[in-house]
């Protein structure tokens, strides 16, 4: 989905969330080339208070420029938030890759208590729950 200013220019994921402080869950599909994500794009959503109120949230399509070692960090403070993430061999790089995969290992030991493990999806295949890949 693409969501324009005034002036016609795309809007980052981060103003969008930015101007949603109501909302309680998102599923995002990102654009696949970057457009819609900044160099500041997960400091910024990581350090907006409602969004640390949210119950769920689902990105899709994640792109290579999507700072995953912030993100993840904010994932294992937030395990209230269920977070299910998908990647696609079509907008991430396999240096990329190796950083999920090995975060998803840390997470597969990580304690979620009485809250819902986070889904990590490459190519439609759960990186968490599926000892296949």
């Amino acid at each position: 989905m693409r969501v324009f200013d005034k002036k016609k220019k795309l809007l980052s994921f981060e103003k969008i969330l930015e101007s949603l402080p109501q909302i309680q869950a998102i599923s995002y599909f990102f654009m696949g080339d970057g457009r819609d994500v900044t160099l500041d794009t997960v400091k910024k959503i990581t350090e907006m208070e409602h969004v640390k109120r949210f119950s769920r949230m689902k990105l899709l399509d994640i792109p290579s420029n999507f700072d995953f070692d912030a993100f993840s960090k904010f994932l294992l403070e937030n395990k209230q938030i269920w977070f299910v993430l998908a990647f696609y061999d079509r907008t991430v790089t396999e240096e990329y890759m190796v950083k999920v995969k090995a975060f998803v290992e840390k997470l597969k030991t990580e304690n979620y208590g009485n809250h819902r493990r986070p889904e990590i999806y490459l190519n439609d295949i759960d990186l968490v729950n599926d000892n296949d890949w």
